[in-house]
């Protein structure tokens, strides 16, 4: 069986190297981040490491009840509610308080909804590659990885020294020493 690229196709497949990308670059981006961020609100060391794990920790039981929920309500609504909710997160650091809890909370929801992504990304792209195209499936998913991780670098010196120094630009950033 050979794969037609209908449009419907296309967009499918727009949709999760776009989803890959995204995903890989706020997931290497936010463990250089948010330790920078933490400690300009106070958060000790120790803190520090439990924020960051919560949100592996709750993660892993989102992941688990990923795809039974993605066979009840949608694949793709729940890979688009799941970034719609991991996004508003960061805008919970800034709108709650900057006590641990609150950051706990944040950390964990967003643990919740950034974990459901990668199995509903490779769900799709199981449903929309035949079996015997499964390979290439998963090679876009290994390649999309690698171009948000190249990516990446880039944005973090940007955010990093918006964490710290609050500059008007992304270039001004990327100018600092």
């Amino acid at each position: 069986m050979t794969l037609e690229a209908t449009p419907e196709w296309k967009r499918r497949w727009y949709l999760i190297v776009g989803s890959i990308v995204i995903m890989q670059i706020t997931s290497s981006t936010i463990y250089m981040v948010l330790p920078l961020f933490y400690s300009t609100v106070g958060v000790s060391t120790a803190e520090n490491g439990v924020l960051i794990s919560i949100g592996t920790f709750a993660g892993i039981f989102s992941g688990l009840v990923a795809g039974a929920i993605s066979n009840r309500y949608g694949r793709k609504n729940i890979l688009i509610l799941s970034a719609l909710i991991y996004s508003s997160t960061y805008f919970m650091l800034v709108y709650m308080g900057h006590d641990f809890f609150s950051l706990f909370f944040s950390r964990f929801i967003a643990g919740i909804s950034f974990y459901m992504m990668p199995v509903m990304i490779t769900t799709m792209a199981a449903d929309i590659f035949p079996y015997k195209d499964r390979g290439k499936a998963m090679a876009l998913y290994g390649v999309s990885g690698g171009i948000g991780a190249l990516i990446e670098p880039i944005i973090t010196p940007c955010l990093s020294m918006a964490t710290t120094t609050h500059p008007t630009s992304c270039s001004r950033a990327s100018r600092s020493p």
